[in-house]
């Protein structure tokens, strides 16, 4: 464990939906009433059609695109959303009657390379926009005509949609991640840290050593692990081996507490609900 400090990394079983947002600001939430807190969602996805208010909201607060994950963690730490969240990859549906049927339409709505369409890439000193113009061309009309509109504003680069997938392996990119995690690691005693999808890592160059605990999340329950498993596994077999949650979870062995979670209709209920929970007692200094 870090001195003075707790860094929680929070994952999910589940390539969606498992609920990592909703338990990561609800620790956040409570945590931040009691020490100076911090979040970090490095690389977060969203689709413009099912989170459209958050893009607005984040365009007419920040000039960047981002989702309503990392507005969330924002506005619970009131960080800057860049900090918040450094990479933000934006992703749309295609239109269907531009393809050859429903079997295409379905694979290329389940690809983040054929579905993502605009990306930003933020550093504490610049801000870059991306514009995946190959996967623009096949959108419905109403939402490429506002997707271009954006990019033009943002001044995004025109680039294949494999471009922007490329960067996220680049290693001057997880460096820069790590830059940032560390100012935040320093700078807060309580920082949490949420995943991408069912990746157990949100990057795969993340510095190990600033994990205090994992939670591996799906709906319902929670599970907390203390972060010497994640370095354990990694020295005995490789975290690149076992990128996905569902292949390291049977490696994880027994978690230090396991909880139910509650159902909430709003994140907000949720929040309030976690207050008594054995999770948030058992992780909160």
């Amino acid at each position: 464990m870090r001195r003075g400090g707790i860094t929680i990394l929070v994952v999910g079983l589940l390539e969606q939906d498992s609920g990592k947002t909703w338990l990561g600001t609800s620790i956040a939430y409570i945590g931040a009433e009691q020490v100076k807190t911090g979040a970090y969602k490095p690389v977060g996805g969203f689709n413009v059609w099912y989170s459209y208010r958050a893009l607005r909201e984040s365009l007419n607060k920040y000039s960047v695109i981002a989702g309503g994950d990392a507005l969330n963690y924002a506005r619970i730490t009131g960080q800057d959303i860049r900090e918040v969240n450094p990479i933000a990859l934006a992703l749309a549906f295609p239109d269907p009657a531009s393809l050859s049927g429903a079997a295409s339409y379905l694979t290329r709505a389940s690809s983040l390379q054929s579905s993502l369409i605009m990306a930003r890439f933020s550093t504490p000193t610049s801000t870059t926009h991306y514009l995946a113009a190959d996967n623009l061309k096949l959108l419905p009309a109403q939402v490429k005509n506002e997707v271009r509109e954006i990019a033009e504003k943002l001044k995004a680069i025109p680039v294949n949609a494999d471009q922007i997938l490329s960067l996220l392996q680049n290693p001057i990119i997880e460096d820069a991640l790590n830059t940032v995690l560390k100012g935040i690691v320093d700078s807060n005693e309580l920082v949490v840290i949420e995943s991408f999808n069912n990746a157990l890592l949100p990057y795969m160059g993340l510095d190990l050593d600033l994990i205090d605990f994992i939670i591996v999340t799906a709906p319902g329950k929670a599970l907390l692990y203390s972060g010497d498993k994640l370095r354990l596994l990694d020295r005995l077999m490789s975290l690149k081996r076992y990128s996905r949650v569902d292949q390291a979870y049977p490696l994880l062995g027994k978690p230090l507490t396991k909880t139910d979670l509650p159902p909430a209709t709003t994140i907000e209920e949720f929040w309030e609900k976690m207050r008594s929970n054995p999770l948030i007692k058992k992780i909160l200094p």
